[in-house]
C-alpha cells in the first residue's frame, strides 16, 4: 500500500474516559520517515500531515474506505467489546501531490463509540 517494503509504523490505542475507543496504525514509507524524522519524534502543529508538508510533502488527496464488520477476537479484547460486536474499520491512504502515498492508516473504531461526519464541495 505505501509502495516501499519498509514503513515506520506507530500503533496506538486510543481511550475516551477510561474505556478503549479505537485501535489506529499508521505506516510511513521508509524514505519519507528519514525526511521528515516522524519515528524520531519530530513534531509539529498538524501532527504527521503538518510533519509531511513542512518537508516538502504538500498532501494532494485523501483515499478512506469504512468497512463495517465484527470484531476479531484479539480486537474486542483490546477495545473491551463482547466477542463479535460491531466495530468500524477505517483505511486511509494520504496521497502527496506526486502522486505518492505518504501515509497508510488502518484503525478500527467500536461501532457505539464513534461517529463518522464527512463534509465536502461538490465540484464539476
Amino acid at each position: 500500500a505505501i509502495g516501499e517494503p519498509r514503513a515506520a509504523v506507530k500503533r496506538r490505542r486510543m481511550w475516551v474516559g477510561g474505556v478503549p475507543t479505537q485501535l489506529a496504525d499508521s505506516y510511513i514509507p521508509a524514505s519519507v520517515d528519514v525526511e521528515i524524522g516522524y519515528s524520531a519524534g519530530l513534531t509539529v502543529p498538524g501532527g504527521i500531515y503538518g510533519l509531511l508538508e513542512a518537508n516538502g510533502h504538500r498532501l494532494d488527496r485523501f483515499r478512506e474506505e469504512l468497512v463495517a464488520r465484527q470484531a476479531s477476537p484479539e480486537e474486542a479484547v483490546a477495545l473491551h467489546l463482547s466477542n463479535g460486536a460491531p466495530v468500524v474499520s477505517l483505511v486511509r491512504h494520504a496521497i502527496d501531490e506526486a502522486g505518492k502515498v505518504v501515509e497508510y492508516f488502518d484503525s478500527v473504531a467500536a461501532a457505539d463509540r464513534h461517529r463518522y461526519v464527512y463534509e465536502f464541495k461538490a465540484t464539476d
